[in-house]
């Protein structure tokens, strides 16, 4: 299986490209087209473009605002992504979707009819307009899960490059295959690989947080009441908000997402429709509502979660480390755009380790891709795929995670605050009790009593430190092979507890990130060339430290403002 993507020009530019990589004109590729640059009546054109050099092509695209290429989010572009299979066989449709509604069943019904998915299918590409109201693309990935359990699912609900939100009065956006095109449909792709394995992940940024609701009166993407209560009061209750008040009512819902109890901790957004004349998502209805953008069901057991940088940077490290190890010949991707606008740097910072990578894709308003054993609808995540029919390995760098750690503090600042001011209405010892409690779990990490990510971000934006050194375990993979990752993690932890009490916690602190790496941060009172002083001294400690008979090979990155 090979992979070639191009940042689409022009045709003359596009013939050099397939001859200069030795495409053959004649073979079935499947080719993913997304673009910021081109509008709907533009697609025959740069469709008919592509089937001139290669006729037995099969295509899948869609609008979008940025493209995913070489570890980076570009905008402005248009990113034409060719995979050559070995063995594969692949089909493709689309699947008009009118005013009338049609139920998440019947998509999957017709999508498997014309595409032939059945038993052995094993991969799926799904982009949809955003047809929120007139089918439910979260009971339509329900109904591939019962229909074809072993097919996974990647993709998600089309963006454009005038970005839209899912409350955006009118929608640009747009998918097409190879023979049409349509801003009200969904497009898929299925193909059959019998040598072909396929590792999916999903990176998400919630952390549930508090008791479980049930859903007790739900109509389509509306949630009317939660727990008999009117679904707006409930949610405003629980944040002590009033929703009418807020000037843009996005940066609390975004922030505070709810997971449905079997679908894990991957997040549903929930949005909120004053139903004034401002903005009014459901014209029939009269009173403002809580919305999300799958379809809800009366008796659903949700939680609200709150956006956890600690949890991302946690979910991020594991879902590259597992990558790392797994066949991978082409990796696809995709990712939301409150990514990219609200938690601005979330995205570029968790696309650097696939720098070397052919690891292609786009921004999404929603996403597809499977978790847990089944295929999700989902929000606020980055869907990830990895395709193989070789044993070759991707060149993921997990050590660029780490190291460029401070590329996320900004984004988290608001969450925290909020979550601390909010969490006691009054004085009382029961309210402070509860604010210590909530600063506790956000702050420390239970294993270490160190503070955690979380933590530093917030000592970070506040100042209290500015001085910054990354500690980062070289050879891990070398030592985890002679002994099990719980003695690594056991080892790192003392080791790392003698370093903070070597520090001391005056001017000095310690964050652990994970077993590989620990940050130390000092205040403005110490002076650079103390701190690099200090670094010495601590690496000397390092050089004494043993993992039974192995010493550890530690890199110190620093960063002094």
């Amino acid at each position: 299986m090979k992979s070639f993507n191009l940042l689409y020009q022009s045709e003359s530019q596009f013939e050099e490209f397939l001859y200069s990589n030795s495409i053959e004109f004649n073979r079935e590729y499947l080719i993913r087209i997304h673009t910021c640059i081109h509008e709907i009546e533009d697609i025959p054109a740069l469709v008919g473009t592509i089937k001139k050099f290669l006729p037995n092509s099969k295509i899948v695209g869609c609008s979008t605002s940025a493209v995913i290429l070489n570890g980076k989010i570009i905008p402005d572009k248009c990113l034409i992504s060719i995979t050559e299979f070995a063995n594969a066989y692949c089909r493709t449709c689309l699947v008009p979707v009118g005013s009338e509604r049609m139920s998440g069943e019947e998509l999957a019904d017709i999508v498997c009819r014309k595409t032939s998915a059945d038993e052995d299918s094993n991969f799926m590409l799904v982009f949809s307009s955003p047809i929120y109201i007139n089918v439910s693309m979260s009971d339509f990935v329900d109904s591939m899960n019962k229909k074809l359990p072993e097919i996974q699912i990647l993709g998600g609900i089309a963006n454009h490059h005038i970005t839209q939100t899912p409350d955006s009065r009118e929608m640009q956006s747009f998918v097409f295959n190879e023979s049409e095109v349509a801003k009200s449909g969904v497009v898929c792709a299925v193909v059959n690989n019998e040598y072909m394995t396929v590792n999916s992940e999903v990176v998400y940024v919630t952390e549930p947080v508090g008791k479980t609701y049930t859903v007790t009166e739900a109509d389509d993407v509306i949630i009317r009441k939660v727990d008999g209560q009117d679904a707006v009061e409930w949610y405003e209750n629980i944040l002590g908000i009033n929703l009418s008040e807020l000037e843009n009512p996005d940066n609390i819902t975004s922030t505070f997402p709810i997971v449905k109890k079997n679908y894990g901790n991957i997040p549903w957004l929930i949005n909120y429709s004053p139903q004034n004349e401002k903005l009014s998502i459901f014209p029939d209805e009269p009173s403002p509502v809580m919305f999300t953008v799958g379809n809800i069901k009366t008796g659903d057991r949700i939680k609200i979660s709150y956006s956890s940088m600690q949890h991302t940077i946690e979910v991020c490290q594991d879902v590259c480390d597992r990558l790392k190890d797994k066949p991978s010949d082409v990796l696809f991707a995709y990712s939301c755009i409150s990514r990219t606008v609200m938690f601005k740097s979330c995205a570029d910072w968790e696309f650097m380790p696939f720098k070397r990578t052919n690891l292609s894709g786009a921004i999404m308003l929603s996403e597809i891709g499977y978790s847990g054993n089944a295929n999700r609808f989902c929000n606020y995540t980055t869907v990830i795929a990895s395709l193989a029919e070789s044993r070759n390995k991707p060149r993921i760098d997990t050590s660029a995670l780490a190291l460029n750690v401070n590329m996320l503090y900004d984004n988290n600042q608001h969450i925290i605050n909020y979550l601390i001011n909010h969490s006691a209405g009054d004085d009382s010892n029961a309210s402070i009790r509860q604010k210590r409690d909530i600063e506790k779990r956000l702050f420390t990490d239970a294993r270490t009593g160190l503070g955690n990510i979380t933590k530093y971000f917030y000592d970070i934006g506040r100042g209290i430190r500015n001085k910054i050194c990354v500690v980062n375990i070289k050879n891990r993979s070398l030592i985890t092979a002679f002994m099990s990752e719980e003695d690594f993690e056991e080892h790192s932890i003392k080791c790392i507890k003698q370093i903070s009490d070597f520090l001391g916690t005056n001017y000095y602190s310690c964050y652990f990130y994970n077993s590989k790496f620990l940050v130390i941060a000092a205040a403005d009172e110490v002076i650079g060339d103390d701190f690099i002083a200090k670094i010495k001294e601590v690496q000397a400690i390092t050089m004494t430290q043993k993992y039974n008979n192995y010493v550890p090979v530690c890199e110190f990155a620093i960063v002094i403002n």
